[in-house]
């Protein structure tokens, strides 16, 4: 909706004479503001530990997402039981469930799954 907005804006903009760049710039800031804000602050932290302990996917599909919720974004999926991963660390959220810092070694994407799905055949690996 924002991209059909942004010529009869520009055009009014101009026949007011005002500087179109200035408009662009903040409907743009208008379009990233909206796309990052349906998930909670804490999407995105990527921690520093790192076990480096191998596991493997218990159940399918797994979800990789960019934080330890189901709110945050899913940035990749594991459909094969039995896939090796990379634990590096792991933590609880705040309601309560486990979850995995990972790397997915057939996609080198890292990211964050449910603990639930994922077999860590050494125990647990150390927190976040």
């Amino acid at each position: 909706m924002l991209k059909s907005l942004r010529l009869p804006i520009a055009v009014g903009v101009l026949a007011l004479g005002l500087p179109f760049g200035l408009i662009a710039t903040s409907a743009n800031a208008a379009t990233i503001t909206s796309a990052s804000a349906g998930q909670p602050s804490f999407c995105g932290w990527r921690p520093g530990n790192d076990s480096g302990q191998d596991a493997h996917v218990f159940q399918t599909p797994l979800n990789i997402r960019t934080g330890q919720s189901t709110q945050c974004n899913q940035i990749g999926v594991i459909n094969s039981t039995g896939d090796d991963l990379t634990v590096h660390c792991q933590t609880t959220n705040s309601a309560g469930y486990v979850w995995d810092y990972i790397t997915d070694n057939a996609t080198h994407v890292t990211g964050w799954v449910y603990d639930g799905d994922v077999n860590n055949w050494w125990g647990p690996p150390q927190n976040c």
